[in-house]
């Protein structure tokens, strides 16, 4: 073993696949060669401890453009592909990193021109991957295109496709030249299978958003994460005691998982983080209101809900309750009907300034359905559908009900509460009743010794805890009320205070950069 061995990182085993990728010269010609060698470092003098390590790689298509010119990115896409496969023929776990190495032969210089796709992933600049030390002597800046793990046996395959970006200009800088890069593929043996966290976080740094990493990583976390199978398919935290625990807002909070279709202010659907605070912030009323207005007891309409303005900004003016929690401020809170007030202070558990950029506005939906959402005694589809609907008009109904104020079906916002479908969903079932009885079973009868698990066995539990979802019973006391999970069960007046637990959309483009999951090792954020 010759001394450029040990100068390999420790550990480290190495399998370098040297391809011609493409040559530049206006009229772009190029040849392709694969070589590949694996190398050990050795743990002792003189002495290689090894088990089964083995790759196998296989390649096919070799990039030779001929007369490349700039090219839009439909047509980049539409390139013939170079393919490769790395196959893991040992019964452990292996990592692995693609690298793109740009040689010192190189005359194209101008890397920023250069548009690849990796997979099926979105086109993006060469020079916008992660820079890492390079592998092979001739090389002059290596970019990192992607980390990952072979499972015992697997086998993954890759297309990358390389191109001129449409914006390179026809230049003395770009013409009559040539661009020279090597593929090189490095990978090292690993223990133990890699955890879910582990994966979301090296599948982020590849360039995906941390909800599709979320998402297409699931099936690694099915003891803890399962899709709802609603019409938006949502992915959620399920179970008493699920790892979803993350450190926002320098406090415990948790994933209630990932919604899909989510609508920001810009009108763009996508898959987003939510997020729910561990701990109440207090109890307070969901709206008050003055005795001649449905006898004190509130009104149901979220937009202008009391409990809206206190954890929203843009209420200041409003003497009770107006964004004290958006602005960590103290004041006064509304906590029982015909407008009753109690001191309330969020100096020091409000929204602080740094993580209030990381919270998204979206479209939340509030469920003002009419008369078709007159009843508590609901399933969870039966809740999730009646969040959603989109019928605007009166949800109010019995003698105190009097306000004459229309409901609306969409809010936009920043903080929010939970629906009742959020905590249905995030149900396990146990011993006395699968989770598919409790999601066919009225939340109404969750409190019953006979599907009791539906509650106890549940994450989103909290006792009686304020939701997002306003109520019309046609009942005097409940004729205005919001949804509330008490003991399991649904409904109340809206003025009758419960425990608040502040929800949250993150940002598209927030990441995880470390942690488990779990209470005691929490996600961490790139704040």
């Amino acid at each position: 073993m010759n001394s450029t061995n040990y100068k390999q990182k420790e550990k480290l085993k190495k399998l370098v696949v040297p391809l011609l990728l493409l040559a530049i010269t206006f009229i772009v010609s190029g040849t392709s060669f694969a070589l590949w060698q694996l190398t050990f470092t050795q743990k002792t003098t003189n002495r290689i401890t090894s088990g089964c390590f083995k790759i196998s790689f296989k390649d096919n298509n070799p990039i030779n453009l001929q007369d490349a010119i700039p090219i839009t990115d439909t047509d980049g896409k539409n390139l013939v592909p170079y393919e490769f496969t790395l196959e893991n023929t040992c019964d452990s776990y292996v990592s692995y990193q693609i690298n793109l190495e740009v040689l010192n032969s190189s005359s194209f210089t101008n890397d920023n021109n250069i548009k690849l796709q990796l997979q099926n992933y979105n086109p993006k600049m060469l020079t916008s991957n992660k820079t890492v030390d390079p592998t092979l002597e001739e090389t002059r800046n290596s970019y990192q295109l992607e980390k990952g793990y072979i499972g015992k046996e697997e086998t993954i395959s890759f297309n990358l496709r390389l191109w001129l970006d449409e914006n390179t200009p026809l230049t003395e800088d770009t013409m009559n030249k040539s661009f020279l890069s090597k593929i090189t593929v490095i990978t090292s043996h690993h223990n133990n299978e890699p955890t879910y966290a582990e994966r979301i976080i090296i599948c982020e740094e590849n360039g995906q958003e941390l909800a599709q990493c979320m998402l297409e990583n699931s099936k690694y976390d099915q003891e803890n994460l399962l899709f709802d199978n609603t019409i938006d398919n949502n992915l959620r935290y399920i179970g008493l005691t699920p790892n979803n625990y993350i450190s926002f807002n320098d406090e415990k909070w948790r994933i209630i998982g990932v919604m899909n279709n989510i609508e920001d202010i810009n009108g763009n659907k996508k898959s987003r983080i939510k997020l729910i605070r561990d701990e109440s912030i207090g109890v307070y009323s969901w709206d008050s209101s003055g005795n001649l207005v449905n006898s004190g007891h509130g009104v149901n309409e979220w937009s202008q809900s009391s409990i809206m303005k206190l954890l929203n900004p843009g209420y200041e003016t409003a003497t009770t309750g107006g964004s004290l929690y958006w602005n960590t401020n103290s004041g006064t809170c509304y906590n029982d009907q015909s407008q009753t007030v109690t001191n309330c202070d969020f100096t020091t558990n409000g929204l602080k300034d740094k993580y209030k950029d990381l919270i998204d506005e979206v479209k939340w939906n509030t469920g003002s359905n009419g008369t078709e959402y007159a009843s508590n005694n609901m399933a969870a589809d039966e809740y999730y559908t009646a969040e959603r609907s989109d019928k605007t008009g009166k949800n109010c109904s019995g003698s105190n009900c009097n306000d004459n104020i229309v409901r609306q079906s969409v809010w936009t916002g920043r903080v929010g509460l939970m629906y009742p479908s959020d905590y249905a969903y995030a149900t396990r079932g146990g011993t006395t009743s699968t989770r598919d009885i409790c999601l066919k079973s009225k939340l109404y009868n969750w409190n019953t010794p006979e599907i009791n698990d539906c509650k106890t066995n549940n994450w989103l539990y909290k006792g009686g805890t304020l939701t997002m979802t306003p109520l019309s019973i046609s009942n005097t006391s409940g004729a205005h009320s919001a949804a509330i999970l008490e003991e399991g069960n649904v409904g109340w007046t809206a003025a009758t205070p419960y425990a608040a637990f502040p929800v949250i959309y993150l940002k598209s483009d927030i990441k995880i950069i470390s942690g488990m999951g779990t209470e005691a090792n929490p996600y961490i954020l790139n704040i």
